[in-house]
């Protein structure tokens, strides 16, 4: 086998895994948009049909939300934008995990619901964009592991 039939199949690989990634990470993120604007919908009629749970509910919802981020989670706090721009630079790998991890991911996904579910004015892009990152990380990964060995 020569270095050249080597070299384009290992770009063959390449363009694969980002496919695959891209598409992945767009029906998750297609997910959780669906399941935040599901989330306001519920909230809204929910808070229509009983303004009294309006005001029990609202406050205790981002009470838990805020908890939740500040003992589980710290790195789940903030747009995550900042965050990812320093993992990305590679300068800061042990911040990788701190940041981007499993347990960030899972904080910000259920306190940005509850969040929402309380009425706090969230984006969902920028909780997009932390989890898109780290989809691209953990999937380009396991394709590394996968396609390369």
């Amino acid at each position: 086998m020569r270095i050249k039939d080597v070299i384009y199949k290992n770009e063959i690989y390449e363009h694969v895994a980002f496919i695959t990634v891209g598409f992945i990470s767009g029906l998750i993120c297609c997910l959780y948009a669906t399941v935040f604007s599901k989330c306001e919908q519920l909230a809204i009629r929910l808070y229509n049909d009983n303004p009294t749970l309006n005001l029990l509910l609202c406050p205790i919802l981002l009470l838990v939300s805020y908890l939740m981020v500040r003992q589980l989670s710290p790195g789940a706090s903030g747009s995550g934008i900042p965050q990812v721009i320093v993992c990305i630079s590679k300068k800061h790998d042990k911040l990788l995990e701190s940041f981007l991890g499993l347990r960030v991911l899972l904080t910000k996904l259920i306190s940005s619901l509850l969040g929402i579910f309380s009425g706090a004015a969230i984006g969902r892009e920028a909780p997009l964009f932390k989890f898109r990152h780290q989809l691209v990380i953990w999937l380009l990964t396991f394709l590394k592991k996968v396609a390369f060995n």
